[in-house]
């Protein structure tokens, strides 16, 4: 006789020669952890934003932290009412992913690159109004990602099969072309740098000049997310290779290393810094695999979920995983105040989380 234990309960028990023929243990481990972990979870959830038809790529805070952007592969983008959950206006549009400008006055909406995308320019619409102010055109194969100026006056531009440009909103003007391709870019806080990928590495630029200022190395994978700190003094990476790194900008070097993920396969695409900068925010796509003796050879059990992890900057300590999505997480944005996350995910939900709380509990 054997027993199924998920978080210390014994959830049925089975006879061991009927597992001969029995072919989907997985799924039955697979739902029974994901259940108690999002029990855990749901003390956190301040509430679910349903109202997207597909896949929600990306949320946006505007400043004052009133309003939530998403950008859907519906092909629209949809603003809401934070303290309510109230849809207040949907633009629509061959887009899927959004951005606010410093002054929460304009979005930026655009298409993530798939086998379809030729060229979709990037829109700039004001808010207020759902006026469609301008189109930046000229970026074949998509956008894969944009970062407005602290000043709002500018538009860096990443795609991979184009060099990263610097586009005037205004009038939309070309400012500046960087060499090599990226798929990320972040502008620092003071506006003078720019952080754009190479590989495993991170490029530093000097905006004014074009002049590259630094490489960061120490990724051995692919580098698919940057953030800088609110304080503009360290800059935060995610790669393919299961980490987190912090680097100093001033000196290029590694100063700590945020992991988390033993022995699992985990996919980190998207960063966000809590506005103090003290945590960290990233999705973890997590599978991990381990082999039951009691099972029959030809059969592992999965422990896969889609978790959003936190940690703690300076110790490196990570103080909470959340779960509740179905689906891979595309996006997560800290609260101008810092008391929340937001999440989106390929469900087709965005989930509002109250980390203030986590922080205080260390869960």
């Amino acid at each position: 006789m054997a027993f199924i234990l998920v978080e210390g309960y014994v959830l049925f028990k089975y006879k061991y020669n009927i597992l001969k023929n029995f072919t989907y243990p997985i799924n039955l481990l697979y739902d029974f952890k994901l259940l108690s972990s999002d029990i855990r979870s749901s003390r956190f959830l301040d509430k679910t934003i349903r109202g997207h038809f597909k896949s929600v790529n990306s949320v946006a805070y505007s400043p004052d932290g009133k309003y939530l952007a998403s950008g859907s592969w519906d092909n629209t983008v949809k603003i809401w009412e934070v303290k309510t959950g109230k849809l207040i206006r949907t633009f629509e549009g061959d887009f899927s992913s959004v951005a606010y400008s410093p002054d929460g006055r304009y979005l930026a909406t655009y298409r993530e690159p798939d086998f379809d995308t030729i060229e979709n320019p990037i829109k700039i619409w004001e808010v207020k109004t759902g006026k469609l102010l301008r189109t930046l055109k000229g970026h074949s194969k998509g956008v894969h990602s944009i970062a407005y100026s602290p000043d709002g006056k500018y538009l860096a531009i990443s795609n991979w099969e184009n060099p990263v440009k610097i586009r005037e909103v205004k009038t939309g003007k070309l400012i500046r072309t960087f060499e090599g391709y990226s798929i990320l870019v972040a502008y620092s806080l003071d506006g003078k740098y720019l952080a754009t990928e190479s590989e495993n590495t991170i490029k530093i630029w000097e905006v004014k000049t074009g002049k590259l200022v630094r490489t960061l190395t120490g990724h051995s994978d692919s580098v698919v997310s940057v953030a800088y700190s609110p304080d503009g003094k360290y800059l935060a990476s995610g790669s393919w290779d299961n980490t987190v790194k912090i680097w100093e900008v001033k000196t290029g070097k590694s100063i700590r290393t945020l992991t988390g993920f033993s022995g699992w396969l985990s996919s980190l695409t998207s960063i966000s810094y809590s506005p103090d900068g003290k945590y960290l925010a990233a999705r973890c796509n997590i599978a991990r695999v381990s082999h039951d003796s009691m099972l029959d050879d030809t059969v592992k059990k999965w422990d896969v979920g889609h978790p959003i992890c936190t940690w703690e900057v300076a110790t490196g300590k990570v103080i909470q995983t959340l779960t509740g999505h179905a689906g891979n997480i595309n996006s997560v944005a800290y609260s101008p105040d810092g008391k929340y996350l937001a999440s989106s995910s390929s469900d087709r939900q965005i989930k509002i989380w109250r980390v203030e709380q986590i922080t205080c509990v260390g869960a």
